[in-house]
């Protein structure tokens, strides 16, 4: 995946669009990573007796299937549902007809919210040229990343991040206007 904010965000949101975990799980940020799993155990407490848990608590658990390149057996089933849970917060928008905005936007420290466009809510100019008249909408797939030094890590999806917790708490960081 590029470094440029805009492709970065757009290939990751096509790899979640293709159910394809493995790109998308370590280009997340550790707390994102974390509270996700956080969240799928706290609507699933009975993963602990699975026999693939393997006696671990529930803190055990979750820092075993939020690392970067997870092995754990009931990883599968996490990102199944993370996977959908995050085509949720775009309503399932065929990612092939997404397009980046012209920039991100600023949300906080080191933190940028890219718009991804659907591109049939857009206007298009004879050159192919897509536009966002005045006044006009269009549906987005909105994407939070946070710098880490020179590279991008997805930080939350839709208009919110999910802090770690018990349960994981929702903040809202992005605004109509944004």
């Amino acid at each position: 995946m590029t470094e440029d904010p805009g492709m970065f965000a757009l290939e990751w949101i096509q790899a979640v669009g293709r159910d394809d975990v493995e790109p998308v799980w370590p280009r997340m940020t550790p707390d994102f990573r974390l509270a996700m799993a956080q969240a799928w155990l706290s609507r699933n407490p009975t993963a602990l007796k699975d026999s693939q848990a393997s006696g671990l608590d529930r803190d055990s658990l979750v820092r075993a299937l939020a690392v970067d390149s997870p092995e754990h057996p009931l990883f599968r089933h996490l990102s199944r549902v993370s996977l959908r849970e995050i085509r949720d917060s775009y309503d399932n928008l065929s990612t092939d007809q997404l397009g980046i905005a012209s920039r991100p936007r600023p949300v906080g420290p080191d933190m940028e919210l890219m718009r991804l466009f659907h591109l049939p809510d857009l206007d298009v100019d004879g050159s192919g040229n897509y536009s966002l008249a005045p006044g006009a909408s269009a549906r987005t797939a909105n994407v939070i990343l946070r710098r880490d030094g020179q590279a991008w890590a997805v930080a939350g999806v839709g208009d919110y991040l999910l802090h770690p917790g018990w349960p994981p708490v929702l903040e809202r960081v992005v605004q109509p206007e944004d």
